[in-house]
């Protein structure tokens, strides 16, 4: 019963409750407006994920399908000639062939 007693002290006037109202919004509006601007932050970088994303799909759809005839290999190897040298022969290629063809090659 004491604590209802406790209640009953409080003002009621509206003047008190709106100058109580005023200084609180005002401590508190500074730490608001600092939540929301990282919120704000944290939704541009969600939204620009989400279209990069999105971009990506679309550019993997649009791209062409890959040849029929061409194989994986093919398409990892090199264009270099030393290079496709050594991935087509089943064996080493001899060291002095190797050699010929890299000096014979345009810088």
């Amino acid at each position: 019963m004491s604590a209802w007693r406790e209640l009953s002290r409080l003002p009621e006037s509206p003047e008190y409750w709106q100058a109580l109202q005023r200084r609180v919004g005002a401590v508190v509006a500074p730490v608001l407006a600092a939540q929301q601007g990282r919120e704000r932050r944290i939704d541009r970088w969600l939204a620009g994920g989400v279209l990069a994303a999105a971009a990506c799909v679309i550019l993997l759809l649009l791209s062409p399908p890959p040849q029929a005839g061409s194989s994986l290999a093919a398409g990892l190897a090199p264009a270099d000639p030393l290079a496709r040298a050594l991935l087509s022969s089943r064996e080493p290629p001899a060291i002095g062939g190797l050699l010929i063809q890299y000096a014979n090659r345009e810088p």
